[in-house]
């Protein structure tokens, strides 16, 4: 079957991973994998390349995933979630949305820098220039996104953005972005602008809906309660390494001050969520 007359098609971004997971999948998609490459070394370039090459002949809606079948950031296996996203109507309703719970709320390109000292730190609007200069694409005034670069994304979504845009991008990882930050970097700005690329401006990214069950916030529990410890936590290890003892401590009363208005109800954290 060829990519552009089937419903669903998934593109996985394979390097070095057991993909035999593969064969648990529904047999009704059609399924491309890029392996490594030297421009970036994540999903985002092979992403972008299935994009450019396919551009005139895309399936209905394209489901983009790592190679790896179980992750840290993965609720579940990978094959889980994209069998049950086939049986729901989430993926039909909305035009980009995610397969797993955690969503992000902070630049994920400038939370990787904070973790490799090695490396020069630079400015989110500067990581997102390297990555969006010459595409028309914003840098959003707010993050919340599906975490790690695993969505799906539906193909009147692709074509807001002519088939140069894309060309661009690609172009921009490989010229623009330094060799020092091509391992991670990439994929991390990428990840974090999936949603400001595929979704109308002032567009919501909406999240799973069995992650939505309980109140109407991802995981059911309460996920921003868990993003905001963990952001307090970044903040712990940033702030006390750099000797800030004190804003260190301002960081993390508000983080905890936010997680107790998720405590108090669901309703609260999601209203977290999408203003901050």
């Amino acid at each position: 079957m060829s990519i552009a007359r089937s419903a669903t098609h998934i593109h996985v971004s394979a390097c070095n991973h057991d993909i035999n997971w593969l064969q648990k999948l529904s047999p009704d998609v059609t399924i491309t994998i890029s392996g490594c490459l030297s421009e970036c070394h994540d999903e985002s370039y092979g992403y972008l390349d299935f994009i450019v090459k396919h551009y005139d002949d895309l399936a209905s809606h394209i489901i983009f995933v790592h190679g790896h079948e179980t992750a840290s950031h993965y609720d579940e296996p990978v094959q889980t979630a994209i069998n049950r996203l086939l049986t729901t109507t989430y993926m039909r309703s909305v035009p980009f949305g995610g397969l797993f719970c955690r969503t992000n709320t902070v630049f994920a390109a400038s939370a990787w820098m904070a973790y490799h000292k090695d490396i020069p730190d630079r400015a989110p609007t500067e990581l997102w220039e390297m990555a969006f200069s010459n595409t028309g694409v914003r840098m959003p005034p707010r993050w919340f996104y599906p975490c790690c670069g695993t969505f799906f994304v539906s193909r009147d979504a692709i074509r807001r953005h002519s088939k140069r845009t894309y060309e661009q991008l690609l172009s921009n990882l490989k010229q623009k972005v330094p060799e020092a930050l091509r391992h991670g970097v990439c994929g991390r700005i990428l990840e974090s602008g999936w949603a400001s690329l595929f979704l109308p401006p002032r567009t919501n990214y909406t999240p799973p809906p069995h992650c939505t069950a309980n109140g109407g916030c991802p995981g059911g529990v309460c996920e921003r309660e868990r993003q905001h410890d963990r952001r307090a936590t970044f903040h712990a290890f940033y702030l006390i390494g750099g000797g800030v003892g004190a804003l260190y401590g301002l960081a993390f009363v508000a983080h905890r001050q936010r997680r107790e208005a998720c405590v108090r109800g669901c309703s609260a954290c999601w209203r977290i969520a999408c203003t901050e």
